[in-house]
Parts: C-alpha cells; sequence; structure tokens
C-alpha cells in the first residue's frame, strides 16, 4: 500500500514495533518496492513506550492476514489504539472488523488487498475525518471496551461453564 501512495503522499511513513519471523521478509519487500526510506523497522519495544509510538502516529494499521486465528482473536492493540485516539485501518478480520466498524473507530479494508489498504490510508488524509474516528474509539473503550466491564461478564460466562461442567466419575 506504501508503493501506492509513495507518489501522492511522499511523507508517508511506516514505523513497524515487534519482531518475528517475518522482519528480514519484510525489509526485502520494502526494498524490492523501492519505499525502504520509508519504513521503520522499530524492532521489540518494552510495553511502555508503545503509548509514545501510538500518539506519535496519525493513523494506527491491523494489516492482518485473514486466518483462523486472525478471525477468533482480537489483539489489545486495537483497543490502545481506540484510547489514544488514534483512527484505525484494519484487515476485515472478523472481531476487528466488527468493532472498528460497529465504533466508527476507523476504515477496514480486505485483507491482503494493498489498493484497498491504500485506499483507506488516502481516506483519513483528512484531519478532520481522523479526530471523528479517534474520538468515537475512544468514546467507545471508555463507555463499552473497559476491562472492569467486560471481566465481570467474562468471569460470570466461566463461572456457568464451570458449573454446566459433568464431573469425572474419580471425583
Amino acid at each position: 500500500a506504501a508503493a501506492l501512495l509513495r507518489e501522492e503522499m511522499p511523507d508517508l511513513q511506516l514505523v513497524l514495533v515487534g519482531d518475528g519471523a517475518t522482519r528480514a521478509a519484510l525489509a526485502r519487500r520494502a526494498a524490492a518496492l523501492g519505499i525502504e526510506g520509508q519504513v521503520a523497522f522499530e524492532g521489540w519495544q518494552p510495553f511502555a513506550r508503545f503509548p509514545s509510538y501510538i500518539r506519535a502516529s496519525a493513523v494506527c494499521a491491523i494489516p492482518h492476514l485473514k486466518s483462523a486465528h486472525t478471525d477468533t482473536t482480537i489483539p489489545h492493540k486495537l483497543f490502545h489504539y481506540m484510547l489514544l485516539e488514534r483512527p484505525v485501518v484494519a484487515a476485515d478480520c472478523a472481531p476487528i472488523a466488527r468493532i472498528v466498524a460497529a465504533t466508527g473507530a476507523g476504515l477496514i479494508h480486505r485483507s491482503g488487498d494493498a489498493p484497498g489498504l491504500a485506499g483507506a490510508l488516502r481516506a483519513l488524509r483528512d484531519e478532520g475525518a481522523r479526530r471523528r474516528r479517534g474520538a468515537a474509539g475512544r468514546a467507545a473503550v471508555l463507555g463499552r471496551y473497559r476491562w472492569d466491564l467486560t471481566a465481570s461478564r467474562l468471569l460470570a460466562l466461566y463461572d456457568g461453564l464451570a458449573a454446566t461442567r459433568p464431573r469425572s466419575p474419580r471425583g
């Protein structure tokens, strides 16, 4: 997506925080696309530094590839982005897309669709749109997606499941 936006958004910078098996391949891909100067690989960072990276970003992206894992899990970073009022651009992995769409916190693109991701980033060039989506995300976290609200529901679910679990014949 960054390569598609290179001409119209020459100041676009991608900051990738974290490390893993795909880092070298991503660096090679950036070089092959001629955007290595626009991509910063920050590597593993202490959790305490994440807010500074988020605050320094105009938009935060979760461009996951769709899989059984990404269609059934919600990364915590989604809520960090929302709490810090950053608009989110995310792939259409089921739980992330559901939350982003329901809250208005950002835009969704089809997983693996670079032109779709570029279009979402392009749509958020407008500062007013970024502010509205960021504010909607923060309001959703403070009103609905707080741990103190969700923990009691999760614990009640676990208690209910434990109460209906058949006992082992051994006790």
